[in-house]
């Protein structure tokens, strides 16, 4: 019975080695393959391979030898160099130039518009939100463009990159440039889309580095922790401050060379104005009178509501390929006379 066994183990484990070096189907050995397992137990395993004739074995064979050799040949083969993986593309949406444009006011008089652009680069590029966002993806850039003017104080005119940018810029209100603190909103003209502003990006990093003020926080009498209401009083005094006099004055900005005259914002006002609805002509010439102020006109309109149409109209005007910046703002009542030169 000894004998027996001995010869069955025999016979399975010669079966099992040829196992293992022959060509298979699906798998290409029996169980385990270490020496350990060639003994007595692993050779009564039933074999989960299928041995493949001779002549399959050779043409196996064959065309191993053929894969490995045309791999080496290409292995040989120079490479063509490849190009670099580029970085995905993410295509921002600008939108309109008003969606993106914010007043800010309270300028010294020594800002320039280098100071004013820089101020904000510096601010945006060290929030980690826009360095993810914008800066990783080569928008470095954030100011388009400033119309630097003068009324009531200095003030700008500030275009960003895209309206989510300027929602964020917002946010830097109060600010300090040049000793002051700046007033930033949105021009009194501004229309908020149906959908609504985009949100801005988050300004903490900025709040915790004193960069900018801290933000408001929320103060209730049922909370005697957080002390006492102080949005009391200052409802108070916004209601309280008086209503601006005037607006009807609008700033015409970013004319051509040899095109600013005062002749020239005459005829432009007077042409483009005079067939707006809210002009009546009873009341006189469409344009009271104009003064030059940072690079621009402050145009005194007939009335607030010819100034905000005006505004509209005239800021898709197009002159010897410039387009024009026009922004409803405050301004003192000019000359009459002054608008006839």
């Amino acid at each position: 019975m000894h004998a027996a066994n001995l010869q069955a183990w025999y016979h399975c484990a010669v079966q099992r080695a040829e196992c293992r070096s022959a060509p298979t189907e699906e798998i290409c050995c029996l169980g385990c393959c270490c020496r350990r397992c060639i003994g007595l137990p692993a050779a009564f395993r039933r074999p989960k391979v299928r041995l493949v004739p001779r002549k399959a074995k050779e043409a196996s064979s064959d065309t191993e030898s053929t894969t490995s050799l045309s791999s080496d040949e290409e292995s040989d083969a120079p490479m063509a160099p490849q190009a670099p993986a580029q970085r995905p593309e993410v295509n921002f949406v600008q939108g309109e130039v008003s969606d993106r444009t914010l007043y800010c006011g309270n300028l010294g008089g020594e800002a320039s518009v280098a100071d004013v652009r820089e101020a904000f680069q510096q601010r945006f590029r060290l929030l980690p939100a826009f360095q993810e966002k914008y800066l990783k993806h080569g928008v470095s850039h954030v100011v388009v463009q400033v119309n630097m003017g003068k009324g009531r104080g200095n003030f700008a005119f500030i275009t960003f990159f895209d309206p989510q940018l300027a929602s964020t810029a917002l946010l830097f209100n109060g600010m300090s440039l040049c000793g002051r603190r700046l007033v930033i909103t949105w021009p009194m003209d501004y229309t908020p889309p149906h959908d609504g502003a985009l949100p801005g990006l988050d300004v903490a990093p900025l709040r915790r580095l004193g960069m900018l003020p801290q933000a408001p926080r929320d103060r209730r009498p049922d909370r005697p922790d957080r002390g006492p209401d102080l949005g009391k009083a200052a409802r108070a005094t916004s209601k309280a401050r008086p209503k601006p006099k005037s607006l009807r004055h609008i700033f015409i900005g970013n004319m051509p060379e040899g095109q600013d005259s005062m002749q020239e914002v005459s005829e432009l006002v007077t042409c483009f104005c005079s067939e707006l609805p809210s002009f009546r002509q009873e009341l006189g010439p469409a344009m009271l009178g104009a003064a030059p102020r940072g690079g621009g006109w402050l145009v005194e309109m007939q009335s607030p509501e010819l100034a905000m149409e005006a505004a509209r109209c005239l800021r898709e005007v197009i002159l010897s390929g410039r387009t024009l910046s026009v922004y409803l703002t405050f301004g003192r009542d000019l000359d009459i006379s002054s608008a006839g030169g």
